[in-house]
């Protein structure tokens, strides 16, 4: 065979390979922007499922009942924040007061019990004093989490951009993606991009209602348990309860610690308590929610999530089943043929 022609058999696939590592090298240097990106798909089918809602009832333009939402939506923020920020700003006040009260009385409660096996802890090298030294700053390291996870007011507004241009003008986006494919397969492409919002569809409305009625029974709960900052506290699980697996505890810190300023035992029935509400949600409300929606195995779930925290961190975690669900379809469509 000359020469020439291996060369022309070789050729085009060292391009493709070189293109393909190009690809993976942008895709993992600039993973962060793709995820902003998927959150702000996952905004903009909020929106338009909404207006979609509403031109359910009425014949008004497409753009017009966008344009009702964000409306709608913004003046209920806006509401609700003049309304409820008082009360919130005090209880949270409150909170920040409170807080190394109670971590300050933990750790001195769990000295004391400790106090008589200081024996024991230093023949193994262990020093209470100096390991309760170090976990003093848990509170603060908290709020630190907190910062900067949920202070990028910048990735807030590339989200809220994003979603409001992609779900004015969604046929742009979609247009261009399905042009990318020979026209033999550009049919099961826009099959494909329909199945994939339908599933992100219910997979939103399935984790509205779970934190809804997370919200809910924790409000319940730490009122009967005479908790202070109950609706802080409950309004803080439901945000939280967005983020798998980590959410739930950081959330349930605050309560156990406030309710150990009334007493241990009053730290033990919060604790007990954001247990059973999150073995409601993990045995009975999320089941439900993947029945009705994504229909995958919880493993792969959690090896999703372990994966997407590892590589891109909360952000991740927090996007991994969406996104597990987004090539599920993907996957199913396309190798497994399924309709």
């Amino acid at each position: 065979m000359p020469k020439n022609e291996i060369a022309s058999k070789i050729v085009p696939h060292l391009y493709l390979l070189l293109a393909t590592v190009i690809l993976i090298a942008l895709v993992w240097y600039t993973i962060d922007i793709f995820l902003l990106a998927f959150a702000g798909i996952l905004f903009a089918i909020i929106i338009r499922s909404l207006s979609q809602l509403i031109r359910r009832y009425s014949s008004i333009p497409n753009y017009l009942a966008l344009t009702m939402v964000l409306i709608t939506l913004t003046l209920i923020f806006i509401g609700t924040g003049l309304i409820v920020a008082p009360a919130v700003s005090n209880q949270m006040s409150q909170l920040y007061t409170d807080l190394p009260d109670a971590w300050n009385k933990f750790s001195n409660e769990f000295l004391t019990f400790v106090n008589g096996k200081t024996s024991i802890g230093n023949s193994q090298g262990i020093s209470i004093p100096n390991t309760l030294a170090k976990v003093q700053d848990i509170p603060t390291k908290l709020g630190g989490i907190f910062t900067s996870t949920f202070g990028f007011i910048g990735n807030i507004f590339v989200i809220l951009f994003f979603g409001i241009a992609l779900a004015y003008q969604p046929e742009i986006y979609t247009t261009g993606l399905v042009n990318l494919f020979p026209k033999q397969r550009q049919h099961k492409v826009k099959e494909i991009l329909n199945d994939t919002t339908e599933t992100l569809q219910l997979w939103l409305a399935g984790k509205a209602f779970s934190m809804l009625i997370i919200g809910l029974l924790t409000w319940v709960g730490l009122w009967l348990l005479d908790i202070p900052l109950a609706f802080t506290l409950a309004l803080l699980a439901a945000l939280l309860s967005f983020i798998p697996n980590i959410g739930p505890i950081i959330a349930a810190i605050p309560a156990i610690l406030l309710a150990l300023l009334k007493s241990p035992m009053f730290a033990l029935y919060a604790a007990l308590l954001y247990l059973a509400i999150q073995t409601i949600e993990s045995y009975l409300i999320t089941p439900f929610i993947q029945q009705k929606s994504i229909s995958l195995p919880p493993a792969l779930i959690v090896f999703m999530q372990l994966i997407m925290s590892v590589l891109v961190g909360i952000l991740g975690l927090t996007l991994a089943t969406p996104l597990l669900a987004v090539i599920s379809v993907v996957v199913k469509q396309t190798y497994l043929n399924e309709d």
